[in-house]
């Protein structure tokens, strides 16, 4: 009975591949203990830190976010396109570049009436002011958060003559849609997000 419990526990457990495809191997796969990915089996944290010293099997960190006594599981290095100032990059990690082509981000007439409506009416959770909201959605879609699947890497949709490609993600309690281009993304729509379990059945 017991095992049976267990097994009937682990297929309803979420599942997460044990591989990944991280921007930079342009489609390759990897294992995912091997990345920084934050898609992974066990529920740990992660948090910037500093290498200090090494002594013999043993590195000292510092600048960590964590609680005292939090064991730290692993250490991956930076990137070039994410090394925050005074950060050293490792010789084998240099000549990689996940970084992101994106360079603006620009909002239709119609997205912007939007947000600012959501941002006048209390419907976000975390931001009050428009210039906030706006910046923030501004960093997030300049990093391209396409996976490689998704066109990241490669030339956009409709500047090789296929359709255009619209994507969309959450932000706070909005469903924000949007296209990306060589060089920017334009956000369409701003949407207050309707959870599945709530929107209207079809007829």
């Amino acid at each position: 009975q017991q095992r049976r419990e267990c097994e009937a526990a682990a297929s309803a457990a979420p599942q997460v591949r044990a591989k990944v495809h991280p921007p930079g191997l342009l489609g390759g796969s990897i294992g995912l203990f091997a990345t920084r990915t934050p898609h992974r089996p066990n529920p740990i944290g992660l948090s910037l830190a500093a290498l200090l010293h090494v002594e013999g099997g043993t590195l000292l960190l510092g600048g960590a976010d964590l609680i005292d006594g939090t064991p730290v599981l692993d250490v991956k290095p930076y990137l070039l396109h994410d090394a925050p100032a005074g950060a050293t990059v490792p010789s084998w990690c240099a000549a990689r570049s996940d970084a992101s082509r994106i360079a603006s981000v620009h909002f239709t007439a119609v997205a912007d009436a939007q947000l600012a409506a959501a941002v006048a009416d209390g419907s976000l959770r975390f931001y009050t002011d428009l210039e906030t909201a706006r910046s923030a959605i501004s960093q997030m879609l300049q990093l391209d958060i396409r996976s490689v699947h998704q066109g990241r890497g490669r030339q956009p949709a409709a500047e090789r003559g296929a359709a255009e490609q619209l994507y969309s993600c959450r932000f706070d309690a909005l469903e924000l849609e949007f296209v990306t281009l060589e060089q920017r993304v334009e956000v369409r729509r701003c949407v207050q997000h309707v959870p599945a379990g709530s929107r209207p059945a079809r007829t």
